[in-house]
């Protein structure tokens, strides 16, 4: 019988979990990129809520590949590193 495997953060969490201060953590999360509310810039406001669907689990996925679809206009493509 060979051993489970499990990475650190495996490990770091049941051990959290195992915390008798387990029971006062409560989840958050962070819902406005800052730095785009200060300055303003419209584009990054638009790219900033995009990651926000996409780790909400809100892009449509296609059931054929198992593919995310993004919007075209979700970022640019460009030729080389310098563009």
């Amino acid at each position: 019988m060979s051993a489970p495997t499990s990475t650190p953060a495996d490990e770091l969490n049941a051990c959290l979990k195992a915390s008798y201060l387990w029971r006062h953590v409560e989840k958050m999360t962070l819902t406005t990129n800052m730095r785009v509310h200060l300055w303003g810039d419209e584009n990054a406001q638009y790219f900033a809520e995009q990651l926000l669907r996409l780790g909400d689990g809100k892009f449509p996925i296609d059931p054929d590949n198992d593919l995310i679809s993004f919007p075209s206009n979700f970022c640019n493509v460009v030729a080389s590193l310098d563009e």
